[in-house]
């Protein structure tokens, strides 16, 4: 049997998952419901990709968009009328990297990476710290 076919946008919802879905639409301005380009089981998937990070999300379904415009558009000249699905997915695909780039930023600000201390324990363990900072270029 069929799955519907949904399109949800509501950004003022109080369903955290339908609010999900929301910003991605927004973000990527398939706010249309007449002409969707994905439907919900899809974003949701992509979410699911992304692991529910909004902006990465966002930046696969543009990814996902830029694809389909080179395969579909391609260059296209009819009378004064003229289409470059290659330019546009460009467009799309620096869009993308935007957001890709803005959510690991969020990530490093967030302090969800690590750090390494080093403990001196011992002789070695001195030398191979005063190794470890000439390597790194500090000169304390």
């Amino acid at each position: 049997m069929p799955h519907a076919v949904t399109f949800t946008y509501d950004l003022d919802s109080a369903d955290s998952l339908i609010l999900n879905i929301s910003y991605i639409r927004n973000r990527i301005r398939d706010i249309d419901p007449s002409y969707p380009i994905f439907v919900d089981a899809e974003i949701k998937a992509f979410l699911v990709m992304e692991q529910y990070n909004i902006k990465r999300t966002a930046a696969l379904a543009l990814e996902t968009i830029a694809a389909d415009e080179v395969l579909v558009q391609k260059v296209i000249k009819l009378l004064q009328f003229s289409t470059d699905g290659a330019k546009v997915a460009a467009e799309l695909r620096a869009n993308a990297k935007l957001l890709r780039d803005q959510a690991a930023e969020e990530v490093s600000a967030d302090g969800a990476t690590f750090e390494i201390a080093e403990w001196i324990v011992d002789d070695f363990s001195y030398r191979q710290r005063l190794l470890n900072q000439g390597l790194r270029g500090v000169t304390e």
